[in-house]
């Protein structure tokens, strides 16, 4: 995964895209991530949760949808997710 800020390889400027994570910021410079990835890209951001936790994505009715670790989404601006443990 790209680092924030930085440019592709024919020297364009990379838009980065934040989602939020258990209500932490995360940012993204690809506009799609598997489960795992969004899961790994938090701990590495600083959020204190484990890669085997279980992903959800926040519908805007507050309805929770898994994603599955192999799982693509498309992320968007203010997309919201959160990770809790299997048996919560």
């Amino acid at each position: 995964m790209k680092n924030a800020g930085t440019q592709d390889v024919k020297g364009r400027h990379l838009k980065t895209v934040t989602i939020t994570v258990n209500d932490r910021p995360i940012t993204f410079q690809e506009h799609k991530a598997t489960g795992m990835e969004i899961k790994e890209t938090a701990i590495t951001q600083g959020l204190k949760i484990h890669s085997d936790l279980v992903l959800f994505k926040v519908n805007p009715n507050c309805c929770l949808k898994q994603i599955r670790d192999t799982e693509t989404v498309t992320l968007h601006e203010a997309a919201r997710f959160c990770a809790v443990t299997p048996d919560h």
